[in-house]
């Protein structure tokens, strides 16, 4: 029985954005030095990462909580393994839907001080994965393998990884497994943090399709994509936006067989049409860029029309 894969939408929901943050809003901060909670006041939306990290100078620096719950209290146990104290200054940085925050915290010798708003440490590492469901062209129907290819990027090893897999189940294995019990869409989630502090997020939502039960998340190395069934014909990525999310000059990699013209359409998450673009493109690999400096902070989608391919790739400003 042959089989093929093909490739899906899938929309990206939520990422770390790089740059300045602004300071929390409402902290209460209680406990000791070595051991604090911290609660988050007056959220109206649910906190996807929480991270706080210990600063000591030359004694060097460490994440010490990443948490992934949702809740809006964060438990730190502070110590700093270089010294065998606990750190003077922290830094608290929670990620919501629609919000980064960070906050510095400074122990007076008493109790622990809301010293402003923070940048979050430098964040270099990028937490990433694509994915797809497998479809048999001979039954011409999804198979229960889903497939998931983990593919962060940046920061000094070793890494911590964290998935939330949309159903309350969760794992902080690299290349878990997990079975899903009925179709439907799923937000996965991937938080990728580093030895030095650097901690990324990273989500999609996943639409599985079938009309059996149980279906198996396969989280893979891309090297081992090689190694599935899938046609030449049916490539895994026809095309890639980068850096995504895009700043003010950012590109489309894009391979084609011969010299044509593509139809570049740009539209937002409500389907309105931003604007149209029409490229001309060598035969091999093509490096084009995009107008994105004009776009507003938001999810777009961006429609590529070639002469035997359309494609549809989504992107965060």
């Amino acid at each position: 029985m042959k089989k093929i894969t093909l490739l899906f939408l899938s929309i990206l929901t939520l990422t770390f954005i790089k740059g300045q943050s602004t300071a929390c809003d409402s902290l209460t901060i209680t406990g000791s030095q070595y051991q604090l909670q911290i609660t988050a006041n007056n959220l109206n939306t649910f906190i996807y990462n929480w991270y706080t990290v210990g600063y000591g100078g030359n004694a060097g620096s460490s994440i010490l909580q990443n948490d992934s719950s949702m809740s809006t209290t964060h438990s730190v146990y502070n110590f700093n393994t270089n010294t065998g104290q606990p750190y003077d200054t922290l830094i608290t940085c929670i990620s919501t839907m629609n919000t980064f925050c960070c906050d510095t915290l400074v122990w007076n010798g008493n109790n622990w001080i809301i010293s402003s708003g923070s940048n979050p440490p430098p964040l270099n590492c990028n937490a990433n994965f694509y994915w797809w469901q497998n479809f048999d062209s001979t039954l011409n129907t999804f198979t229960t393998d889903i497939y998931c290819v983990e593919n962060s990027t940046g920061g000094t090893g070793p890494f911590a990884y964290n998935w939330v897999f949309g159903d309350g189940n969760t794992s902080n294995l690299q290349y878990p497994t997990h079975v899903y019990n009925q179709v439907g869409d799923y937000n996965l989630c991937l938080t990728y943090t580093d030895a030095n502090g650097c901690s990324s997020y990273y989500c999609d939502t996943i639409t599985i399709s079938s009309k059996s039960s149980g279906y198996t998340l396969n989280v893979i190395n891309e090297s081992q994509v090689n190694t599935l069934d899938i046609l030449n014909s049916e490539p895994k990525n026809k095309s890639k936006i980068y850096p995504n999310p895009v700043n003010n000059l950012s590109f489309l990699d894009y391979s084609c067989d011969k010299n044509t013209n593509l139809s570049l359409t740009y539209f937002d998450y409500s389907g309105k049409i931003i604007k149209n673009e029409n490229v001309k493109i060598s035969s091999g690999n093509n490096k084009i860029e995009l107008s994105t400096k004009e776009l507003t902070n938001g999810l777009y989608f961006l429609k590529i029309n070639g002469e035997n391919h359309v494609e549809t790739l989504s992107f965060i400003k």
